[in-house]
């Protein structure tokens, strides 16, 4: 199965530029809704996650929040680039468990 740009599994969402010759057509985008298709393909739209996305960062933000208390620093734009980039990770990677705690029960396999 091949995935969307956004990570997810992509679900017969695709688009292909038909106006030029087929080689020199850039490869078909696939994608797992409308709104990343529009994205993909720079038509329009912004990402919106899921409602178990969404549960998961809300779940997620007290952790995040403590690592930016334990930075001792609340505005981003002070963050040095190790310090940023640091944030980022903790985010995703605090999210991504939080999703997959949701998950847990709800996959089959």
């Amino acid at each position: 199965m091949s995935l969307c740009f956004c990570g997810r599994a992509a679900r017969g969402f695709a688009w292909h530029d038909f106006s030029r010759t087929p080689f020199d057509r850039p490869p078909p985008v696939h994608a797992c809704s409308m709104t990343c298709l529009d994205i993909a393909t720079r038509r329009k739209g912004q990402m919106k996650a899921n409602i178990d996305e969404q549960r998961a960062i809300a779940a997620a933000s007290p952790a995040i929040g403590a690592f930016l208390e334990d930075l001792g620093k609340s505005d981003l734009a002070v963050l040095t680039q190790q310090e940023w980039l640091a944030f980022l990770t903790h985010a995703y990677v605090t999210v991504c468990a939080e999703v997959s705690k949701i998950w847990e029960n709800e996959v089959p396999f």
